[in-house]
């Protein structure tokens, strides 16, 4: 790749794509969750009063494709908790923008992948944290069973990007390796590796303490 022919100013970007593109969103499509993950700062369980019904969505969605976003990122909650789900990601589809998704995976049937496995996904995500005791410690009883058929199930309709995504905290550092043995058996071409830090905690921690964000990683997960 010759370096000197990239775009990098602003007017070279506005130049090439004739605008300033939006490159991504995030969408919460829901609080709604049918598990109670220690980890979650999404805050899910009950679903909102007020969340968004399906034509609002298109609404917001129309709205980022006049931006000239190029993907959207679904997260919940569980998106799939939405019986509209399925719509929501035909519909992007539908507009051209690259879809990326993060379930648990309990709640994807047959029926589902059947309606939206023709969808070039940039990304979709099942959550493993960890070998069976762990993940269900994690997540709860029975989570990680439902997770892996998910994988396996999603793996006959999602042909690339199909991905493993795990959390890191201090629960399942020490069982990576399974994690990614169990990412590579059934389908998985792709393990993403999370960690979520507490800004509020982490900010006043680094304002009394001078901590950088390595450190502080040291010591909320690895206990250095």
């Amino acid at each position: 790749m010759n370096f000197k022919n990239m775009i990098s100013t602003r007017e070279e970007i506005e130049s090439f794509f004739g605008t300033s593109p939006l490159m991504g969103a995030s969408i919460r499509v829901t609080k709604a969750c049918n598990f109670h993950c220690k980890h979650c700062y999404a805050e899910g369980g009950k679903k909102l009063e007020n969340e968004l019904n399906l034509e609002e969505m298109k609404n917001v969605i129309d709205q980022l494709k006049a931006l000239n976003v190029m993907e959207i990122f679904f997260t919940g909650g569980e998106p799939f908790t939405r019986r509209d789900m399925v719509d929501i990601l035909n519909y992007t589809n539908q507009k051209g923008i690259k879809i990326l998704i993060s379930t648990n995976g309990s709640l994807i049937t047959k029926g589902i992948m059947e309606k939206i496995g023709h969808i070039d996904f940039k990304q979709f995500q099942i959550s493993i944290d960890g070998p069976e005791e762990v993940h269900d410690f994690i997540r709860i009883k029975g989570a990680f069973t439902k997770a892996t058929k998910a994988l396996d199930l999603c793996g006959k309709y999602v042909k690339k990007n199909l991905t493993v995504g795990t959390v890191l905290m201090k629960y399942n550092w020490q069982v990576l390796p399974e994690v990614i043995e169990i990412a590579a058996e059934p389908f998985a071409n792709k393990c993403t590796l999370y960690y979520n830090i507490l800004w509020n905690l982490y900010f006043s921690s680094a304002t009394r303490t001078g901590y950088s964000v390595k450190s502080f990683i040291n010591k909320a997960i690895f206990r250095k």
